[in-house]
């Protein structure tokens, strides 16, 4: 009987030492076989799209560089309208200059043994370009009544390229106009000559 008893006691003391240790075994066991979840804060982590990169300023456009001020100045020569041009005063021997009253017809029929031939027919055109500054060349013809001194005594306007340039603009260099005067038996004698003045400008 009391080694029924002792048997029973032994058997009970390892049964009690051995429980636990099967018990931990299984547990570890266990938590090696299956992972842990990671956490919802982990999962939120994870999940989140990677930070876009971040893009460095641009400078705005600069409204006050040179070019726009250039461009929005307007320039002197557009605004500015020409100078209107003021003719020299009429004088009263300029309407006796182009009067043909007491000078023979200039279409009368005259033999001549020379023509009248104008001597210094540029200078004159430069004096009217001085006077009138013309932009453009100007064709001026002219009948004048040569007398036989060779001073033009009157002159009549055939044609004239440029209407605004009046008569108060070439008439007084016309009268610094000097011909060989015509002839007839060899004497000079007042007569009529048609030319051409080619004013420019200068």
């Amino acid at each position: 009987m009391h080694r029924v008893l002792a048997g029973l006691f032994a058997f009970l003391v390892v049964a009690c030492s051995s429980g636990p240790t099967n018990t931990q075994s299984s547990d570890a066991s266990k938590g090696s076989a299956v992972p842990a979840s990671p956490s919802d804060s982990e999962k939120e982590v994870t999940d989140a799209p990677p930070p876009s990169p971040v893009s460095e300023p641009t400078n705005p456009p600069d409204n006050t560089s040179p070019k726009s001020t250039a461009t929005s100045t307007p320039s002197a020569s557009t605004s500015s309208a020409p100078a209107k041009r003021v003719p020299p005063p009429h004088e009263k021997w300029m309407d006796m200059m182009m009067s043909l009253s007491g000078v023979e017809p200039p279409n009368q029929a005259k033999m001549l043994e020379e023509d009248p031939i104008p001597i210094n027919l540029r200078s004159v055109e430069i004096l009217i370009a001085q006077r009138y500054k013309p932009e453009k060349p100007i064709a001026l013809t002219i009948r004048a009544y040569v007398t036989e001194s060779g001073t033009v005594g009157r002159v009549q306007v055939l044609r004239n390229s440029q209407p605004d340039m009046v008569p108060s603009y070439f008439l007084p260099p016309l009268r610094e106009l000097r011909f060989h005067p015509a002839k007839e038996n060899g004497k000079p004698i007042s007569a009529w000559a048609t030319f051409t003045l080619d004013i420019r400008p200068i």
